[in-house]
């Protein structure tokens, strides 16, 4: 073998090399460990380092991580024996046949050209999309049996013990329209939430605190009581059930008083009261007592008055009783929606 295509072999497989520690992370990750631990474990696994934590338990107590993890150290060996023997045969031609000079300027070339993608594939927008493109086309080849509607993160593991994040899309049923003191969270499944976060802010949680589809919750308690809570499944296929509550309205509480509460909205499809109406037409204060105090349209805020219309992407502040401001933007579409999902649940 020349030294040329002995060098370039090295420099693809080293870049291949790194597109196969990017994607190992990225199904680990789909497996609910964050993009930090997963990385880690797969950079142990993929060189063969043999790197002990106790992080490794959450490799070894899931059959899919041990799967994956064999996978890799497998895909590692193989790699690095290919790299070693070609590295071998260019020393033995260096030391057989010296540095020719005529190699020189393609030895340059494919170093630059290797440096070059390097750096290309760390840019924050290359590396951004590259991770979604894998993530994307993992989750279509992996043919999963049933998709998780919240996604549930692995944070840290303290035997039968985790502190976990969980990304709630649809709410669990112990927990819908109730405070964090009704739901008896600590008491019923011993799972501690420690923190909140709601639109990129961190809420002050009290026994008062009400959770809402969208919320990112921190949570420490039994690892299989977290799991049980809010996993919900949908049955191969039916996940599409979910792209027909497109039309649903985004309602979130900004802050509550009893049974009145201040509430965002985000109008997908404007409820009937309001469809071609003006606030003054609709009787929308007058009849239920809900104020619009505020619209937000393509970023800016509009002055609010009798004759301001409610129109689609519109993002409003209204305050009133809650159970009112339910039954005006949940429209029939959307129950219905509500309901084929709840079908599928199981």
């Amino acid at each position: 073998m020349s030294l040329l295509l002995a060098l370039i072999l090295i420099l693809i497989f080293i870049v291949l090399y790194i597109l196969l520690i990017e994607i190992f992370t990225v199904l680990f990750r789909l497996t609910g460990l964050t993009r930090e631990k997963a990385k880690f474990q797969v950079i142990s696994l993929f060189t063969n380092a043999g790197f002990t934590t106790r992080e490794s338990e959450i490799i070894t107590s899931s059959p899919r991580r041990r799967r994956l993890a064999i996978a890799t150290m497998v895909t590692g060996h193989i790699f690095s024996a290919v790299i070693i023997s070609l590295v071998v045969s260019i020393f033995t031609t260096l030391a057989t046949n010296g540095l020719d000079d005529t190699y020189s300027t393609p030895i340059l070339i494919s170093i630059s050209v290797f440096f070059a993608i390097v750096i290309i594939l760390k840019l924050p927008f290359v590396s951004k999309h590259l991770e979604k493109g894998i993530e994307k086309t993992a989750i279509n080849s992996m043919k999963r049996k049933k998709t998780n509607v919240n996604i549930i993160t692995e944070l840290d593991n303290y035997g039968k013990f985790s502190i976990m994040e969980v990304i709630i899309t649809k709410m669990p049923e112990p927990l819908v329209d109730k405070s964090l003191k009704e739901s008896n969270l600590k008491v019923n499944y011993g799972i501690n939430l420690l923190l909140v976060q709601r639109k990129e802010k961190v809420l002050d949680v009290s026994a008062d605190t009400i959770l809402q589809n969208g919320d990112v919750l921190v949570l420490f308690g039994p690892l299989q009581n977290i799991k049980d809570l809010f996993s919900i499944k949908l049955k191969k296929g039916e996940e599409e059930v979910l792209k027909e509550v497109s039309t649903k309205n985004e309602i979130s509480i900004i802050d509550n008083y009893g049974t009145e509460a201040m509430v965002e909205i985000y109008i997908r499809t404007v409820p009937p009261i309001l469809l071609d109406k003006t606030l003054f037409e609709s009787k929308i204060k007058e009849d239920h007592q809900i104020n619009v105090m505020m619209i937000k349209r393509n970023g800016k805020v509009i002055q609010v008055g009798k004759d301001t219309l409610v129109l689609p992407e519109d993002s409003i502040v209204v305050f009133g009783p809650y159970q009112k401001i339910k039954e005006i933007f949940l429209n029939n579409e959307v129950e219905y929606n509500e309901k084929l999902i709840e079908k599928v649940i199981e």
